[in-house]
């Protein structure tokens, strides 16, 4: 009887670190996640800076010519 609690126990404690190992992966997952994105953003914010420095020197370039 004892035998089997014991082993009732270890068992709750072997689900236990399997739930901290699930939850730190997903974190983990997570946290790349974000990171991807704010890459993303990173991106379409060059982007647009190449686009918006693209269309000054456009404009720059008119004038003087005209």
């Amino acid at each position: 009887r004892e035998r089997e609690r014991e082993r009732e126990r270890e068992r709750e404690r072997e689900r236990e670190r399997e739930r901290e190992r699930y939850e730190g992966e997903r974190s983990l997952e997570r946290e790349r996640e974000r990171e991807r994105e704010r890459e993303r953003e990173r991106e379409r914010e060059r982007e647009r800076d190449c686009i918006s420095k693209f269309l000054q020197d456009g404009l720059i370039l008119a004038v003087v010519v005209v």
